[in-house]
């Protein structure tokens, strides 16, 4: 791999050429552009030299008018690894926990799987997966080349390896969650997965993945990661399906609006195209965007600024890849005097990009911080229980304009 410097980052990847719609073949128009962030926000470093010298990569988004599709032009799969050293699990977050519990009762209660198997795209370490099974009693099957447990634990198997399409054959329930985004040709996967045929019922497919609304009104603009090379609108995601060969069963929302998911089939027809999608309200805030990022990115740089001058310990909730965003292009964030996050396996590792050291909670009895912030406003309820419970009193803050006023 040959890398190339340039101001201000360290090992820039040189991006490829990528000119048509990854989705559709359409011409896309650029829009927005970071020169510089960490190849690997999900790569557990452990060590702070090896993590501020971490490869960087150029994000170019492009929009397709004719699909309403987005994508990162600069996107290089050679770049990435996945390997057990990734690692991008939210199970030890207890609202994650309670949306996923719900989702696999939903799941099992509508698609009823009985004695049959249930296949997972990359399943991390297969948790999702094992409790589908123990709820409906079927047979799981996980395929991710970050897993690190056993081979197989009772009715759960899983390799730890890429999926093939040959891998879903006799599944009565195929999952894939927060993988699609990240495939250079999101397409072939769904076409594979269309063209297998099963016997008897038919194979109901759920697919999930971030939602490029909520990142583009400006709700949790650190969505954007060099690791997923696609973007998806509701219109996006569920056009690509019916162009794939398969009909919706049902599509919409989820988690307060921060993930889209699909449920669908194998179509016995092809899907008609000859209505192009609306993709009006997609051009408006694509149109938007650029400019609402830099107003955001320049509040937070003044709010961090204007707290610590005034003497006030900050400390930053949340070192996933929308935190690792956060505090390698907030100017000011990487003075952040402490990084938490839940997972047990992020401990003592260190921020790709800024080399920042992630502790465990415990971290904030010792700095007593006057602020925490956080990016996702689903976990304040969370992050307030667990302050409370060692009596530290902070404010959390999700936003600078709606934060008090510290003295």
């Amino acid at each position: 791999m040959t890398w190339a410097t340039e101001p201000g980052a360290r090992n820039v990847l040189p991006p490829p050429s990528r000119k048509a719609c990854i989705f559709c073949g359409g011409a896309g128009t650029p829009f927005f552009e970071i020169p510089a962030i960490p190849i690997d926000v999900s790569a557990l470093f452990r060590d702070a030299d090896e993590a501020r010298g971490a490869p960087m990569g150029r994000l170019a988004l492009v929009f397709c008018e004719r699909c309403g599709g987005i994508f990162n032009s600069a996107w290089d799969p050679a770049a990435l690894s996945y390997d057990t050293r990734y690692e991008n699990s939210l199970d030890a977050s207890a609202v994650f926990g309670q949306y996923a519990e719900q989702l696999a009762r939903r799941l099992t209660s509508t698609y009823a799987t009985g004695n049959g198997s249930v296949v997972e795209i990359g399943c991390g370490q297969g948790r999702f997966l094992q409790e589908i099974c123990r709820l409906s009693g079927s047979r799981g099957a996980g395929f991710d080349p970050s897993y690190h447990g056993p081979p197989r634990d009772g009715s759960v198997s899983v390799e730890r390896r890429l999926f093939k399409a040959a891998d879903a054959e006799g599944a009565r329930l195929i999952i894939c969650r927060h993988v699609l985004e990240h495939l250079e040709d999101p397409s072939l996967l769904i076409t594979e997965l269309a063209g297998i045929r099963q016997d008897g019922p038919d194979t109901v497919v759920y697919f999930e993945v971030p939602n490029a609304a909520i990142i583009l009104d400006g709700a949790l603009p650190w969505d954007l990661i060099y690791p997923h090379v696609s973007y998806f609108t509701l219109e996006s995601l569920t056009g690509l399906f019916r162009r794939s060969g398969f009909h919706i069963l049902d599509a919409g929302p989820a988690y307060s609006g921060q993930f889209l998911y699909v449920e669908a089939t194998a179509a016995s027809d092809a899907a008609d195209d000859s209505e192009p999608p609306d993709t009006d309200a997609v051009q408006r805030l694509v149109a938007s965007f650029p400019a609402m990022h830099r107003s955001i990115v320049d509040r937070w740089a003044r709010y961090l600024e204007d707290t610590r001058r005034a003497g006030n310990r900050i400390a930053f909730w949340g070192a996933g890849a929308k935190g690792v965003t956060f505090l390698n292009l907030v100017p000011g964030a990487r003075a952040i005097d402490c990084v938490i996050d839940l997972n047990p396996r992020k401990r003592d590792s260190f921020v790709p990009g800024t080399g920042q050291r992630v502790s465990d909670p415990e971290a904030l009895k010792l700095i007593r911080p006057k602020v925490v912030v956080t990016l996702n406003p689903i976990y304040v309820p969370e992050i307030r229980e667990r302050l409370s419970e060692m009596g530290i009193r902070a404010t959390i803050v999700t936003e600078p304009s709606d934060a008090p006023r510290l003295q």
